[in-house]
């Protein structure tokens, strides 16, 4: 079976911009590390998306390794597709996040 699509929401790709910006202040090169390590979460979660635990309802979460950000996201199976709705810090609260959306 091929690998399933990857659509992203708005808030995702302006919290993804923010996370590449931040790193980008902080060391050089640092956020080109942290853009590969998404775009392994990414590919993996493509690979099979059930692996990931379920947080909220249908809302899965992928780790992104080394840096303290989660990759929340819902199948959408009659599509074939993931859709990833947010790009969270760990240190931020989830649950006031997700009750503003």
């Amino acid at each position: 079976m091929s690998p399933w699509s990857v659509e992203f929401s708005l808030e995702a790709i302006e919290e993804l911009q923010q996370a590449i910006d931040y790193y980008a202040l902080r060391w050089a090169r640092l956020e080109f590390e942290f853009m590969m390590e998404f775009e392994k979460q990414i590919e993996l979660i493509k690979l099979n998306p059930f692996t990931r635990a379920v947080r909220y309802l249908t809302v899965r979460f992928a780790l992104i390794n080394r840096f303290p950000y989660a990759i929340h996201y819902v199948i959408n199976e009659s599509r074939h597709s993931i859709i990833v709705q947010t790009v969270l810090s760990t240190f931020k609260n989830p649950e006031t996040n997700w009750k503003e959306r």
